[in-house]
């Protein structure tokens, strides 16, 4: 393979990596991605024909409009300073594909997807960028070191022919490829060694929020119903400690007031959480028992923080929050990237009553019940089922298990006769969702004089046991109840039966681990922050501790006395032997260093001279040791190597640039040697 198709192959793959790049912007089309595929795709063509559309003073008009249309671009379409930036560059570099002659061009090319990089850096939090680093940093590397290769033949080898495509062996690959590994190994150092601080203008932000239900003010019934079929990811939960034995409710919002179609809040007013000093937000007062959730949220439509039901404390990266009379947790703004934190619950006791006797009427008001025309049948039934209940927690069960039991779970409730959802729920479909359900318990227990109220979040969705987190999904959206109960306080009550609560869908293996990787990508690089940083500087020396200890027992005549000698002594030679691995691949690499830094002194004599040379050897004469150039060729008086050991002297020590008529008497020279060498061979 020649030089410069060498050449051509790395720079079409840097332009691939940098159009990759910029699809993973958000809010770039796929249609204007594939404008920048095609639009290369031809210029590869023009690269390969050698041929040259417009002179260099048209592209840089061209140029000159594409930033014009960069700022029409911020200014009047995107107002995405990223976004518009990001087109720009994408553009100008597949432009600049087709007026590539010298190595400036190259560089510029690739300085451009450097850009283009960098850019979807700050707006995409995809793992897919990891694959596209890594290949721009052997990519990269690589086209560097030919582009320097190609620059220093040019200057002492003024001849126009490229280097000869055998310079790179494996010895060449090799290299590369030590070079690339130990720059992504710098390159990691540098992300978890410099220190974190907030992003302010470039903090990501995303369009592609998800949309969720039920966590506004107004809520329809059968709203709920359109996403439980939705896979989109919401959130994924980190569990301290591994699975909980109890089903968790994720709890978003709580709604007091029914109207017979749609359900709102009323009860709107909110308190600033106080924090504590270490900067915890303090929600509830109980410390006992606690479930730790580290909780990364995806961008949402709405301000509601979501966390396991009677939340005690919450820990995130937000200035402020807001609690209602409910347990409501309320952001500053709705979280338009990615949010990360960390939440507190006490799932196994209930959460304390407010004081505010006005909440308490919020949430046994019955207006329904007193003007619609199923008020009157709702009431008779809710009689009916808590007939012989000895207290509030018992009728409230009674209701609870009444709704399991005799009403049929469907997605799809048919519509009948009844004037409103609930009344042809409870009285003529009998099938519903979880909305359906919830909507029902609550209106009964206010028949039956019990607080309660409608409350909307997930369930605990998928368990990956790998990374011991819950994904959870828009499918596991859920509405369930809250009822005051007497000398118990708020308690939870899910009236949806079994077949509502989820079907136990077990992922396959290759997806759990794909997941992993994603909220692993996520957790420790997206999202590392500085109290991150603290702890894996611990978490080091508490290793460094480790293996030192562990070096003195593994060598010590005590580790065959002991039960952990007979382990210490393999860990410590393992740990031993890659580091001597990682010494070795340093020693290898400044070994090759040094033997090309030597060859590269050797290419400083000019090619024309080595050419010479070649074809003197060929017809058995040579320097010999100790003779200069110039004593060689008074050896020799032949014309052309007189003259051709001129030039190779005022190029290499003279340091002076040869005409074009001097080159095109080299060449000539070198024909005449050749031709001799050829009519000898006869």
């Amino acid at each position: 393979m020649s030089f410069g198709l060498y050449v051509i192959i790395l720079t079409y793959t840097m332009a691939l990596l940098g159009i990759a790049a910029t699809a993973l912007v958000e809010t770039i089309s796929p249609a204007f991605v594939v404008f920048l595929g095609i639009a290369a795709v031809a210029s590869l063509f023009v690269n390969l024909r050698r041929l040259r559309l417009v002179p260099a003073w048209v592209w840089n008009i061209i140029a000159f409009a594409i930033f014009v249309f960069f700022i029409a671009d911020y200014a009047i379409l995107s107002r995405n300073l990223l976004v518009s930036a990001s087109r720009f560059l994408a553009v100008l570099m597949v432009s600049k594909l087709f007026d590539l002659k010298t190595n400036r061009d190259y560089i510029i090319t690739y300085a451009l997807v450097f850009f283009q990089i960098l850019a979807a850096a700050a707006s995409t939090v995809s793992i897919s960028f990891l694959g596209i680093l890594v290949l721009f940093l052997v990519s990269g590397i690589w086209a560097m070191i030919i582009l320097n290769i190609r620059r220093d033949w040019a200057v002492s080898s003024p001849l126009s022919d490229e280097p000869p495509g055998r310079v790179f062996g494996p010895r060449f690959l090799a290299f590369v490829i030590a070079s690339a590994a130990a720059a992504l190994v710098i390159t990691v150092v540098l992300f978890f060694a410099m220190p974190r601080a907030g992003l302010g203008f470039l903090e990501r932000k995303t369009a592609n929020t998800v949309k969720v239900t039920g966590f506004s003010d107004t809520v329809d019934l059968g709203e709920l119903g359109e996403v439980k079929t939705d896979r989109t990811v919401v959130m994924r939960v980190g569990i301290r400690g591994g699975r909980p034995n109890v089903l968790i409710h994720f709890r978003g919002a709580a709604l007091d007031h029914y109207d017979g179609a749609r359900w709102t809040r009323r009860v709107k007013k909110t308190a600033q959480a106080p924090r504590s000093g270490s900067g915890r937000f303090i929600i509830g007062s109980s410390e006992e028992r606690l479930l730790e959730q580290e909780i990364l949220l995806e961008p949402l439509d709405a301000d509601v923080l979501i966390a396991a039901s009677n939340v005690m404390f919450i820990d995130g990266k937000f200035n402020s929050l807001r609690v209602d009379p409910s347990g409501t947790l309320y952001l500053p703004t709705p979280p338009y990237s990615r949010l990360e934190y960390v939440a507190w619950s006490d799932i196994l006791n209930p959460r304390a009553a407010p004081d505010s006797a006005l909440v308490f009427d919020e949430y046994k008001e019955t207006s329904f019940l007193d003007t619609d025309p199923s008020g009157p049948g709702i009431r008779a039934l809710t009689a009916e089922v808590t007939k012989g209940a000895r207290d509030e927690r018992a009728a409230a069960t009674a209701i609870e298990v009444y709704l399991k039991n005799t009403y049929e779970y469907s997605l799809d409730p048919p519509h009948t006769e009844g004037k409103t959802p609930l009344e042809d729920f409870l009285f003529y479909s009998k099938k519903g969702y979880c909305e359906h359900y919830a909507t029902a318990m609550t209106v009964m227990l206010r028949a039956a004089g019990i607080p309660s109220r409608l409350v909307t979040g997930f369930l605990e969705g998928e368990w990956n046991g790998l990374g011991n987190y819950y994904i959870v999904k828009q499918e596991n959206a859920h509405s369930w109840v809250e009822a005051y109960i007497k000398g118990r306080g708020w308690t939870t009550f899910d009236p949806t039966p079994g077949e509502g609560l989820g079907s136990i869908k077990i992922p396959s293996t290759l997806s759990l681990y794909i997941d992993l990787i994603r909220w692993k990508w996520n957790r420790n690089i997206i999202h590392f922050t500085l109290m991150d940083q603290f702890k894996m500087a611990a978490g080091i020396e508490r290793g460094l501790h480790s293996y030192i200890g562990a070096l003195k027992k593994a060598f010590s005549w005590e580790k065959n006395t002991t039960t952990d000698g007979r382990w210490m002594l393999p860990k410590a030679v393992l740990t031993s032997g890659i580091l001597v691995i990682i010494i070795a691949a340093v020693v290898i690499i400044m070994r090759m260093r040094s033997t090309a830094h030597g060859r590269a002194d050797g290419r400083k004599t000019p090619r024309f001279y080595v050419e010479m040379m070649r074809l003197l050897k060929r017809r058995g004469i040579e320097r010999m040791p100790g003779e200069t150039p110039a004593e060689f060729a008074r050896r020799l008086d032949i014309p052309a190597v007189y003259a051709i050991t001129a030039s190779h002297e005022a190029r290499r020590y003279g340091e002076r640039e040869l005409t074009r008529a001097e080159l095109e008497k080299l060449e000539r020279d070198l024909r005449e040697i050749k031709k001799t060498d050829e009519t000898q061979g006869e």
